[in-house]
Order: structure tokens, then C-alpha cells, then sequence
């Protein structure tokens, strides 16, 4: 089953998530904080299902207008499992919140 985001169609395969990944901008810019003790990526640990972003600001009602959150990965992948967990991987959905925006250059994980 192909994967959408915001309505494109997206390749089977995706770049692995780390922790210190971008997420997509609003009001900040989000990044991965939490991840896989003992799988790395790139050296760094697999951000993954439900690790969350470092604290950042998200849209919410005026006057404040912009208020802190943080946000898990919602699904990573159905195939690819760290831990038992769905690894996660760009364009990744989070809780209330917008997607993994950037990961690994050479680390591609599946469905």
C-alpha cells in the first residue's frame, strides 16, 4: 500500500528518523529527542512509534497564539520494527502535530 502525504504519493521506501532529525516547521523548529537505546542509524539513535519531539511551540488560540507541545511519532513503519516498536522515517505522521521532516542519506526503511 503506497503511503500519502499531503496528497503525493510517496515511495515505498523512506529515510530513517534520528534523534536530531527535523520535524515540519509551525510557529518552531521541532526535532527528534527521544530514540532507540541500542539501534543506531548513522550513529545516531532510530527515532521511532511513539518517541517524541524535543518541546517546541505549536499554533493554538490568540491571545498566546503560540503554545509549547511535545508529540510522539503516531505510526512508523508496518514492515521495518526496532524493538518491536515501527521504525520511524520521514514524512511519519505525529500526534497533533505535522510530520518527520528530515533523516538518514543512506538508510531507507520500507512500508
Amino acid at each position: 500500500m503506497p503511503h500519502y502525504f499531503g496528497g503525493a504519493q510517496l515511495s515505498w521506501g523512506r529515510m530513517a528518523c534520528r534523534i536530531g532529525d527535523g520535524d515540519f516547521f509551525h510557529c518552531s523548529s521541532p526535532h527528534r529527542m527521544t530514540g532507540s537505546l541500542n539501534v543506531l542509524v548513522n550513529g545516531l539513535p532510530w527515532s521511532c512509534q511513539g518517541d517524541i519531539n524535543a518541546p517546541h511551540l505549536i499554533p493554538c488560540k490568540c491571545p498566546i497564539c503560540c503554545c509549547i507541545h511535545v508529540a510522539p511519532i503516531t505510526f512508523g513503519s508496518w514492515t521495518v520494527r526496532v524493538n518491536g516498536r515501527g521504525a520511524g522515517r520521514t514524512f511519519d505522521s505525529l500526534s497533533a502535530c505535522t510530520a518527520v521532516m528530515t533523516g538518514s542519506w543512506n538508510v531507507i526503511a520500507g512500508g
